[in-house]
């Protein structure tokens, strides 16, 4: 006859625990400030652990209104009232008398990282603006912080095989640990200005500088990981721009000028263009990045830095 995969014994000793998890459950809220915009997820667990890790659900999801973080930079101000709509939305979902022990944590990626590169200042006062303003929130408020490419692939690894039950098999109604580990899933993470490709290499001697460790219901993953900065979504799509652009620029008469842009100093050799004189006023009518990505779609992927003497 069919045998479950779960022992007998274990599905009897569980056959109570759903009255004693639904009445004890745990929230927690995270942040995921991307380049063009920042989600609010709400997530519950029970207070009790599978092998020394929660099993996690998510339980709500709010799309803050307007641009990423990083865009707030000179309008600090500004940040907190879309914050505002999504946070009181989910006052309603968690108990009141939960609220203080409900953590809530912010990650930042690739549009953060960018600002920090091209001004650090300016990055620390927007995460500053946004712990002042969780500080008045009746959550346990944990931080804000600007996580690394890694951090991000990892991160972008743990939820595509916890969606694809890598990690937990399913046991009556409630999900256990595999008795060993189970094959998991590669993870490319195309985000808004970086894309991130994470895996289990088959040799885990190799790259051990690229690779991660982390240890998810009672079982190690040796991860590696790797961020590409610059090459998202949206840097994509500034590229494609540039390319219908570039079309539109006359090769006759010759005129010099030198672009910068934050991604054009790490991935472009063509800091020095020259287009005709008589296109001149179009040129410059074009706002700064994106006569910096006329050069960007000329990449020859070499080391090279920029100033435009136009900007002082």
């Amino acid at each position: 006859g069919f045998m479950p995969k779960c022992p007998t014994l274990e599905i009897i000793s569980i056959v109570n625990i759903p009255c004693i998890l639904f009445f004890n459950p745990q929230y927690g809220i995270v942040l995921d400030a991307g380049s063009s915009r920042t989600t609010v997820y709400v997530y519950e667990w029970p207070a009790e652990k599978e092998n020394d890790t929660g099993v996690v659900s998510q339980t709500f999801k709010c799309n803050v209104k307007g641009p990423g973080i990083s865009s707030y930079e000179s309008n600090l101000g500004a940040l907190a009232k879309p914050l505002d709509d999504c946070l009181n939305k989910v006052k309603e979902r968690i108990p009141v008398h939960l609220h203080k022990n409900t953590s809530v944590y912010l990650g930042a990626t690739a549009g953060m990282r960018l600002l920090r590169l091209q001004n650090e200042t300016a990055a620390n006062e927007v995460l500053a603006s946004i712990q002042n303003y969780f500080r008045a929130q009746p959550f346990d408020f944990r931080g804000a912080q600007i996580i690394t490419g890694p951090e991000e692939g990892l991160y972008g690894w743990i939820t595509a095989n916890y969606i694809m039950g890598n990690f937990l098999e399913v046991c009556g109604k409630n999900l256990h640990a595999f008795l060993s580990p189970k094959e998991t899933m590669g993870a490319l993470d195309l985000g808004g200005a970086s894309t991130q490709i994470s895996f289990i290499p088959e040799d885990s001697q190799e790259n051990l500088n690229s690779t991660l460790q982390v240890k998810l219901y009672g079982y190690s993953y040796n991860v590696y990981t790797h961020s590409f900065q610059c090459y998202g979504r949206d840097e994509a799509e500034k590229r494609l721009l540039a390319s219908l652009l570039q079309v539109c620029l006359s090769p006759f008469a010759m005129f010099l000028f030198q672009v910068v842009s934050i991604c054009l100093r790490f991935f472009s050799s063509c800091g020095v263009l020259e287009f005709g004189s008589l296109q001149t006023s179009l040129w410059w009518s074009l706002k700064t990045p994106v006569r910096a990505l006329l050069c960007l779609v000329m990449d020859k992927h070499t080391w090279v830095s920029y100033k435009d003497p136009s900007i002082s």
